[in-house]
Formats: C-alpha cells, structure tokens, sequence
C-alpha cells in the first residue's frame, strides 16, 4: 500500500474560484483508494500553508497533480515549496489537459506525466513497484459507464457553488464532444461516452441522501448529444419523485423542443449556449458549425420553453471593429440576463495553437503565467 496525495491547485485569477470540487481528481482517487491510501488537498479552497503542513506530515510517496494551462504556474509553485521543505522522498506527477498536450515541456518541472484520461494508467502506476522517469502513454480505454467519483474524499460542502441561491454541486455524465470548435482544446476525444441513464440518476440521489444537496450542474460538454438517453434521465426523475433543479451546457444544434420542455418538466433551470459571435463570418472562422438565425431560434425556444439561458461569447482578431459592435447588438436582442463574454485565448492542443506553434516545444513555465480563464458579463 502506497500513500497518494492529489493536489488540485488554486486559480487565483477566478473569481469563482472553490466554487466546485475536483471531480477529475475524485475519479481518480477512487481506482486506486482500494490498495492505497489517498488524500486529495485542493488549494482552491484551503489554506496553503496549513495544507503544505498536512502534506509534509502525510509524507506521500506519490504526489499528483491537476493543471489546466492557466494554472500549470501554481502547480508548479506547489511543487517547489513542497520540494523545498520535504524531508520524504516522493515522485512527482502532473496529468491533465496541459500534461497530455505539452508533455515534454511538463517533464521539465515532474518526474512523469500523464497523457489523456489517466484511470487506468495512474491506478497500474501506483500498483507498480518500479518506475522508469518519462511520459506514461495515453489512455484512451476508459469505460465511463458506472465510473463514480470518490466524492466522500472531498469536503463537498464547503464548495460554494449555487443554483438560484442554494446549494449546487457538480456531475459529470458524459465524456468527449464530436466538433471541431478552433479554439478548444480537449482531451476527451471525438467519441461521446456516456453514463447510463439508471447510473446518472443513482448518482443524484447518492448525493442527495449523503450530502442533502438538491442541485446539480452537469460538467458534459454536449450533455444533450444522446437525446433518447435525455429523455430517460427525466423519466427516472420523475418517476423517483427527484425534486431537484439543474444546469446543462450543450450546443444550439443538439436541443429542440421536446428535449427541452423534457428537461424543463424535472428541474431544468439554465442552459449553457457557446454562442460565441453575432456574425456568420466569424462564427464560420470559429468553426461552429451554425449561424446567426440558428441562434435567434433556439434562444426563442428556450426561453419559450422556459428555461435560463447563460451565453458566452468571444472576441478575437478574427473580428472586425463591426463584428464586435454586431455581437454587442445581438447580446441586447436576445435580452439574456447572463452573458459572458471571453477573449479568446490561444489554448496548447486547440487548432488556433497548432497553426501558430506547430510541434515546437520548447515553452517554460513563465510563459503561461499570464495565461487566464475568465468571462466579463455583458
């Protein structure tokens, strides 16, 4: 038996930052918490100090980390103070989407790195006995059906996430998104994997009879991509008496009425559109695969149905001064009351990077720390 330590680093440029639990590093922790010991410190909600203090007295043999690009900097400042003050020897990993598309530069600051969804290839790591420093090779075999996080390793109820004043937590249903959007950089392939229906709602009512939590945010890129499995979530719903509400994020292209009076009928209160442009040319340089009309139309559907809406947008040097002015006047047409509007950013692993950067390599941490993620409201 090993002793694991996961650390979720915080992201200081967030101003929702602690608002949801890192279910990445959950589902993780529950492949291996059968042989080892686990403990998860996120950062994002605790006190740095005091968790580098419950590190050094854990002295974990193995200490992984999470990191998007705009947080790699804060994992490795992590990992530099824990260096600094260990008196254990450890070896160190990063997975992740910045760890799969700039590996070679994340072996800089870790011992091993973990390419795509890591389940099976990090609980085999931790099984192992023996390690050979370098990358470890890209899992790309999980089987997401009837994968759980383990939830009961997080302190659920200090997350601060809310859906209409009350108490709200994450799930996530599905992996992988089908398009081909310029500037995402996704790790979780093409194919849409999906939980059950029985499984999902298992999963809700877990977690309303262990933490009294009623309200749900589904993390799926495309959540309505399987409709008929749509349409059997809400049955089950309902046909458990479910009183909940919830949030979905999917495409303008992947609802139509049925699924979302579907959807509203057992809680639906907000859908997450990437809305992106108020201009046809621009959304066909972002690759979104609609248009303006499809937006106007699916936004009179929705609200005709009677769901939320929170939209996000981006500007960027596709645009011209026009098509900025035109995407404002789009906002205020729609009369949405969420608009979050991003400048786009040029992610490792999405097209927009592969036409700038191609195959080089050669980056280090100070280049991505000025790197964020983060929306202004409209």
């Amino acid at each position: 038996m090993k002793k694991v330590a996961l650390i979720n680093p915080n992201s200081p440029f967030l101003i929702s930052d602690g608002d949801r639990p890192p279910l990445n590093l959950a589902y993780l922790a529950n492949q291996i918490n059968k042989k080892h010991e686990v403990v998860i410190f996120d950062f994002a909600i605790e006190n740095p100090k005091i968790l580098l203090k419950e590190i050094l007295d854990y002295k974990p043999e193995i200490i992984g980390f999470t990191a998007t690009t705009p947080v790699f900097f804060q994992a490795v400042n992590i990992l530099q103070a824990i260096q600094e003050i260990a008196d254990f020897k450890f070896v160190s990993v990063l997975g992740g989407v910045h760890a799969t598309v700039l590996s070679k530069m994340c072996l800089k600051y870790f011992d091993y790195v973990f390419m795509g969804e890591a389940e099976n290839t990090f609980r085999a790591f931790c099984d192992g006995d023996s390690y050979v420093k370098g990358n470890i090779a890209m899992d790309s075999s999980v089987e997401v059906n009837g994968l759980l996080p383990a939830r009961d390793l997080l302190p659920v109820q200090k997350y601060s996430m809310q859906l209409d004043g009350k108490k709200c937590t994450t799930i996530i249903t599905s992996r992988g998104c089908p398009y081909n959007c310029v500037f995402c950089s996704s790790i979780l392939g093409k194919k849409v994997r999906c939980n059950s229906a029985e499984n999902v709602v298992n999963e809700i009512e877990s977690i309303i009879n262990n933490y009294n939590i009623f309200n749900f945010y589904f993390l799926d890129d495309v959540f309505t991509f399987n409709k008929q499995r749509v349409f059997d979530i809400c049955r089950l719903i309902k046909e458990r008496g479910l009183n909940i509400g919830f949030r979905v994020t999917t495409r303008i292209n992947l609802v139509d009425k049925a699924i979302l009076e579907a959807l509203r009928a057992v809680g639906c209160k907000m859908v997450c559109y990437g809305l992106e442009s108020g201009v046809d040319r621009v959304l066909r340089a972002y690759n979104k695969g609609f248009t303006v009309k499809d937006i106007k139309n699916v936004v009179g559907m929705t609200k005709e149905v009677g769901i939320g809406i929170k939209a996000f947008w981006v500007q960027s040097s596709f645009e011209k001064k026009i098509d900025k002015q035109l995407t404002k006047r789009l906002i205020k047409q729609l009369g949405l009351k969420q608009n979050d509007l991003y400048d786009l950013i040029v992610y490792p692993g999405s097209k927009l990077w592969q036409d700038k950067y191609g195959k080089w390599n050669d980056f280090n941490v100070d280049f991505f720390k000025n790197y964020y993620h983060g929306g202004k409201n409209e």
